[in-house]
């Protein structure tokens, strides 16, 4: 059931993201999608250059949800794999005490 919650929750938001998503490489990519959180308030930055970029976010969107059940880092892990159109990984994570949560392509 959960999982399947997750996928719905998950198409639901890249549906609305996709259309508005630029670039060709990872790191424009993540770029525009750093972009586009911002301007829904969620702080997100992108450092390193177009070969190995960071997607850093800086608040969690969904703090409350986060702290009770980590799945929300599994839809935002998902999400940005949608997204990007490859596979990334979350790389540090605030809920193990890192100061931020960062996202890497595989």
């Amino acid at each position: 059931m959960r999982k399947t919650l997750l996928t719905r929750v998950v198409r639901a938001l890249a549906s609305g993201y996709a259309r508005e998503m630029e670039g060709k490489t990872t790191g424009e990519r993540m770029r525009s999608l750093s972009r586009l959180l911002g301007q829904r308030r969620v702080p997100f930055s992108v450092d390193g250059d177009d070969a190995l970029p960071v997607l850093t976010a800086h608040a969690c969107p969904y703090p409350e949800l986060a702290e009770k059940d980590r799945s929300i880092c599994v839809l935002e892990k998902i999400l940005f794999s949608e997204l990007l159109g490859l596979e990334v990984q979350l790389s540090q994570c605030r809920l193990d005490g890192a100061a931020s949560c960062q996202f890497q392509a595989k």
